[in-house]
């Protein structure tokens, strides 16, 4: 629906010249294509649209943009480009004071660190931007961001002497949702809450 929805804004875009607009609903169907068998194309799309929806002289929203365009970097060994484009992300945080995506900036940041087969020094670095992210979605009441930081921990630290993560931090969160019970990260939520009840 993303994708078709990007796709009819950009079209009202390009007949009446709202150049915006469309910048911002390239990105949003470069997103919607991440994962699909198209990641270049994503990638792709997602930096024509960045591209032009900085050339506008907009600052609003890079953030969030920028994370959306690590997603599509794969990634790497030794030098992360990725790292590199969420490290962006925090610089605009911090110059612009838009904060609103800051803490999943910070998660994804971690989750990044954890790719492959990380040694001890990223998977510290790793749990310390999880905690920095559910320290920020909590001051900000941001509830969804602060259930993913939570989750991101919970599954870092399962086996150890900590794992009552799960139960003393998720749970609440979870039982704080009206709604929503069958997207993906209250589905994610239910399946570590149900793990860590078998234990």
């Amino acid at each position: 629906m993303t994708q078709q929805y990007a796709d009819a804004t950009m079209d009202l875009a390009d007949e009446h010249g709202l150049l915006f607009y469309g910048a911002g609903a390239q990105i949003f169907r470069g997103w919607a294509l991440i994962g699909r068998g198209s990641d270049q194309r994503a990638a792709d799309e997602l930096r024509q649209g960045l591209a032009t929806w900085q050339a506008t002289g907009a600052k609003l929203m890079a953030p969030h943009f920028l994370t959306l365009l690590a997603m599509t970097i794969p990634p790497a060994d030794d030098v992360d480009p990725g790292l590199r484009v969420l490290d962006d992300a925090l610089v605009v945080v911090e110059a612009t004071g838009e904060h609103i995506y800051e803490a999943e900036v910070c998660r994804l940041r971690g989750e990044r660190l954890l790719r492959g087969a990380p040694d001890e020094t990223r998977v510290r670095a790793a749990e310390a931007f999880f905690a920095r992210a559910l320290e920020i979605a909590r001051r900000q009441d941001a509830l969804s961001l602060e259930l993913r930081a939570a989750m991101s921990l919970a599954r870092l630290r399962r086996g150890r002497a900590r794992d009552e993560l799960a139960r003393d931090v998720i749970l609440p969160l979870y039982q704080r949702f009206k709604e929503g019970f069958d997207t993906h990260d209250l589905l994610e939520a239910r399946q570590l809450l149900d793990f860590d009840a078998e234990r």
